[in-house]
């Protein structure tokens, strides 16, 4: 029972909370513990919001879920919890959520409101139209970058949100690719965003408002893993159409990438603030 639990809150979802920590990334003059322990309250409490959504999804879903080949061994679809003890995991969650969020900071609740909001609508019918279901999943981590920046007190990039809107589409359209028959339409536009997102991750870091924040241009040399993410992405969906093939959590070249990108990032936005 506890496994089929864990199964349905997602606990390795919560790393997509990580975009929360973003701008928190970005703003070398932040990094502080007076930071720090918000940001890490904050990323709790949108997990929990985040949990609560995948629940109340896989309610609504049930006959779907039965039916698909990988949903179908999710506790809930494969009859290992019931549906009240499903309401009963999800009702916690939300109350939880909500009261910690309102004590923790009122614009954060206000972004963890909009969140629910959208993804209800997302689960009872969004879902279900193409290609806006891709915008509504991207707009969610918007969401997640903006609550950053409301925990640390400060202005989004304007780059930044553009870039985490094609990323996050990207993926969606990918993660729909591999589980559904490869149509031409969706291949041509995961070609226009594999060019578009590095071009405008560029246009960040070269951008008069970064060199001057930074005092350097070498987070241009971010961009190289940035690129071989797309690269490497775009030859597994070409090679095969096995579900599954393309797994951002597990592939180590994936992990690789993103520690790549990690140093690549935090040693041009640091040189100022701590050399």
């Amino acid at each position: 029972m506890i496994k089929s639990i864990i199964q349905e809150i997602r606990p390795k979802h919560w790393l997509k909370n990580i975009f929360i920590l973003a701008p928190f990334l970005f703003t070398p003059e932040k990094w502080g513990i007076d930071n720090i322990i918000p940001i890490i309250v904050g990323f709790i409490l949108f997990s929990f919001s985040a949990s609560s959504i995948y629940i109340f999804n896989d309610l609504m879903d049930l006959e779907g879920d039965k039916k698909h080949p990988v949903n179908r061994r999710r506790a809930y679809a494969n009859g290992e919890i019931s549906k009240n003890i499903m309401i009963i995991l999800m009702i916690p969650s939300i109350i939880i959520t909500f009261l910690f969020s309102i004590i923790f900071d009122k614009n954060f609740f206000y972004i963890i409101i909009l969140y629910i909001i959208i993804n209800i609508f997302y689960s009872i019918y969004l879902k279900r139209i193409k290609y806006i279901n891709f915008s509504i999943i991207a707009i969610g981590f918007l969401l997640r970058i903006l609550a950053g920046c409301v925990i640390i007190n400060v202005s989004p990039s304007y780059w930044i949100l553009i870039m985490t809107f094609l990323l996050t589409y990207y993926v969606s359209i990918v993660k729909y690719i591999i589980n559904n028959k490869q149509i031409k339409s969706d291949m041509v536009i995961v070609k226009i965003l594999s060019c578009s997102t590095p071009i405008v991750y560029l246009f960040y870091t070269i951008s008069p408002e970064t060199v001057l924040h930074f005092d350097n241009y070498f987070l241009l040399f971010s961009l190289i893993p940035v690129v071989l993410g797309f690269v490497y992405t775009n030859k597994k969906i070409k090679i095969s159409n096995e579900i599954d093939v393309v797994n951002f959590f597990t592939d180590k070249i994936y992990w690789s990438i993103y520690i790549l990108w990690l140093i690549m990032v935090i040693i041009p936005v640091s040189i100022r603030y701590f050399i």
